[in-house]
Formats: structure tokens, C-alpha cells, sequence
């Protein structure tokens, strides 16, 4: 399995290739705070305010994976050759009004497709990494009602 971003070993340097693979260091290691958040990216104070602002509508928690897509020179979500993406699509309140918004979660290279679900009876269920994310898309935008979600894969064609 590969590291799909080349920045994941400039912002964590102490990190093992074992330890980015795995989903529980990525947990421990999230960033949780804005002041974490600014160690690694350079906010306008337009992007402070408004962190600071919806503080208590939204729960900050981006893992290192993630952390280490973004790219402050292309605000357009890097979408990968061959990634396996789903597109969200949200809608939220805000002054009396309706909002719809599209939002797209790039399903991490760093974990397996398929994840073993924990039994104790010795049966092997699996389930999709990308439905596990989708099950769970509540907690990466709350304060909004999921409408929907679907997978999409990139494929670029390198000969045109």
C-alpha cells in the first residue's frame, strides 16, 4: 500500500510508513484545535474568523491523511488519478434559508478497501471502505443534512 500524498512526511517527519498506514494513528493524531490547524496551515484572517465563529456548530477533526491533501495554492479539492472519491451532497439552514451545497471526500489509498467487521462467532463480514465513510459523513459535516452520496473514480487519460 502507498502514501498517496508526497507532504504526509513533511508535516509528520516522526511518523513510520507503518504508523500512516494505520487508521488508529491517524485517529490519535488529528488535528482538533485551531491552533493545531495553523501549525500546519496558513489561514487568512478571513478563514480564522470563520473558524472561530461556527466553533460551536462544527467539531474540528481532520486526520492526517486528510491534513495532508490540503494544498492552500489550489483550493479546488486535488483529485487524484484513479482515486475513489464520493460526492456529498449537503443542505443546511442559515438565515431562514435553504442551502445546497456539493461537497467530494476522497476515499483514503492508505487503508484497505475492504474493512473486516469485528465478531466474535468466527463469520467474516466485510463492508466497503467507501460505505463506511458514507455511513459516517454526518460526523464529517455536522450541522447539515446529508441529501445523498455516491462514489466516482478519477481516470485520467496521460496520452492526450
Amino acid at each position: 500500500m502507498q502514501s498517496t500524498s508526497p507532504g504526509w512526511k513533511r508535516l509528520f517527519p516522526e511518523a513510520t510508513d507503518a504508523q500512516w498506514r494505520d487508521w488508529r494513528w491517524q485517529l490519535r493524531h488529528s488535528v482538533r484545535s485551531l491552533e493545531d490547524l495553523e501549525r500546519f496551515v496558513p489561514l487568512t484572517e478571513d478563514e480564522r474568523r470563520g473558524c472561530l465563529e461556527t466553533r460551536g456548530i462544527f467539531r474540528l477533526g481532520i486526520s492526517p491523511y486528510y491534513l495532508s491533501l490540503i494544498d492552500p495554492a489550489h483550493p479546488f479539492p486535488q483529485l487524484l488519478n484513479k482515486s475513489l472519491n464520493l460526492i456529498v451532497r449537503l443542505e443546511m439552514d442559515r438565515n431562514g434559508e435553504s442551502l445546497k451545497h456539493l461537497a467530494v471526500v476522497q476515499i483514503p489509498r492508505i487503508l484497505p478497501r475492504m474493512i473486516k467487521l469485528p465478531r466474535e462467532d468466527g463469520r467474516q463480514d466485510y463492508v466497503y471502505l467507501s460505505r463506511l465513510i458514507g455511513h459516517h459523513l454526518a460526523d464529517l459535516f455536522p450541522g447539515t443534512r446529508l441529501l445523498g452520496y455516491w462514489p466516482f473514480r478519477v481516470t485520467r487519460n496521460s496520452e492526450l
